[in-house]
């Protein structure tokens, strides 16, 4: 009988689903960043159909440009919280792109990553395939500096190669 129970139990065990709102692994290069910690589970978005859903009007600039998977919520730092994209791109020149797209008049050029720009509240970075958007809920001096902490731990994390080549 216990021979029978195991061959009844174990296959069913891999018929249990993930657990809700279990984080990406590029959740985990955030998690390794000094300063930072979760503030609830995020969203992961692995292809196209489920990037839409996670961001709402403004898949398609990395959709058209080559985009794998992100990882998309709420860190807290020592200053605050932060709203963080994490998107993995097929290639640095893919992430590039999207970078051009956001980098605008208002933001200045700070070393973090392979190529960055500053804003008041924000900060958006690209680091081998990955394009990062660090988006802070206030403004100022501190505000900028956190976000340019933050930013350059976390494109220390990253890997330089796109997901299957690291």
């Amino acid at each position: 009988m216990t021979r029978w129970f195991r061959c009844l139990l174990i296959p069913a065990l891999c018929l249990i689903p993930p657990a809700a709102g279990a984080d990406s692994p590029l959740s985990d290069y955030l998690d390794a960043v000094p300063g930072l910690t979760a503030d609830g589970p995020g969203q992961t978005a692995d292809g196209a159909e489920a990037l839409f859903a996670a961001i709402n009007g403004g898949a398609e600039r990395f959709i058209r440009n080559g985009f794998r998977r992100a990882w998309i919520g709420t860190r807290r730092t020592d200053g605050g919280r932060l709203n963080v994209g994490l998107y993995e791109m097929t290639d640095p020149a893919a992430a590039g792109a999207v970078f051009n797209d956001g980098a605008g008049p208002e933001t200045t050029a700070v070393a973090v990553g392979d190529r960055a720009a500053l804003a008041d509240y924000y900060l958006i970075f690209t680091a081998g395939p990955f394009y990062v958007s660090l988006t802070a809920f206030d403004e100022g001096p501190e505000t900028r500096e956190t976000l340019i902490r933050i930013g350059r731990a976390l494109a220390e994390e990253l890997p330089v190669s796109p997901k299957g080549d690291h």
